[in-house]
C-alpha cells in the first residue's frame, strides 16, 4: 500500500469516527443531565412525602434516615436532620 493510500485511509477513518464520538459524548451529557434532574426530583419527593409521615416513624425506620439525608441535601430542617 502506498503512503498516499495510507494517508487517505487514516484521514477518511478519522472523519468517520469523529461524528460518532461527538454524538456519543452528547448522549452521555444528556443522560447525566436527565439523571441529575431525576435525582433532584426524588430528593424533593423524599423530603416532602417522608416529612409528612415523620411523626409515625420509629427511630430506626429507614425512611427517617432517607428523610434526614434529604433534609441535609436540601438544607431544610438541618437541626432535625442532625439529631
Amino acid at each position: 500500500m502506498t503512503n498516499s493510500k495510507k494517508n487517505f485511509l487514516v484521514t477518511f477513518s478519522f472523519f468517520l469516527i469523529i461524528p460518532f464520538a461527538l454524538f456519543a459524548e452528547n448522549e452521555s451529557r444528556d443522560l447525566e443531565k436527565k439523571i441529575q434532574v431525576r435525582r433532584i426530583e426524588y430528593i424533593n419527593w423524599i423530603g416532602d412525602t417522608f416529612g409528612e409521615m415523620e411523626l409515625a416513624m420509629a427511630p430506626n425506620d429507614g425512611r427517617r434516615w432517607a428523610l434526614n439525608h434529604a433534609r441535609l441535601l436540601l438544607k431544610r430542617d438541618v437541626e432535625k436532620a442532625n439529631h
